[in-house]
């Protein structure tokens, strides 16, 4: 959907820009309130411009959203590294403190924006919440796999990302059972090394 993909570093900022602006006045005035001339006025380019990089409001929403996850997995990947000869549980609750401070940090576009747009097609299919979370959670398993004794990996992996994702997303959108943060973490891990280390998927 993003007509113009900046190369430049000019349009790289412009681009930026346009994109802060959107998020900016989805969060503070709601998103049927952020067309394309409002997010134009807002970033502080012409409409024209904004019209060389994306379509229509809801090309830059989608961008936004790749964006964000784009930044997710850097952040992801270096925690990765820094637990690479961590113990099992050490990393475990490290990673998944970092996952849980992600999602709560950018709850607004990974959770409420994807439902204003009905995100479930080819433009972020691709690129979307199961795939981060596919990715990060293999590369945690691929750098413990020696602790592991679930036969297959795969199966291992499905499971653990969809539970992953809905326990966040369960606990940053509602809490319903009131958990503080570190009693969350303390599940995620006991979920997450129980059944990696007893599971036989």
């Amino acid at each position: 959907m993003r007509r113009k993909k900046p190369v430049q570093q000019r349009a790289k900022i412009t681009a930026d820009a346009i994109l802060e602006a959107a998020e900016k006045i989805m969060l503070e005035e709601g998103y049927e309130q952020a067309n394309t001339n409002r997010i134009a006025e807002v970033a502080g380019v012409s409409i024209g411009s904004l019209y060389q990089y994306f379509q229509d409001k809801e090309a830059i929403a989608s961008s936004l959203v790749e964006r964000t996850i784009s930044r997710a997995a850097v952040k992801a990947r270096k925690t990765l590294h820094e637990m690479l000869e961590a113990p099992l549980e050490e990393a475990s609750r490290r990673i998944n403190l970092t996952l849980l401070e992600i999602f709560q940090e950018n709850e607004f576009v990974l959770y409420t924006l994807p439902e204003k747009l009905q995100i479930q097609n080819k433009n972020t299919e691709g690129f979307g919440l199961e795939k981060f979370m596919h990715i990060t959670n293999r590369s945690f398993m691929e750098q413990h796999q020696k602790h592991f004794t679930a036969e297959d990996l795969d199966v291992a992996l499905h499971v653990i990302t969809v539970a992953t994702l809905k326990n966040i997303e369960n606990y940053v959108r509602e809490n319903p059972t009131g958990m503080t943060q570190e009693q969350f973490i303390d599940q995620m891990v006991r979920l997450f090394v129980s059944y990696m280390t007893h599971s036989s998927a």
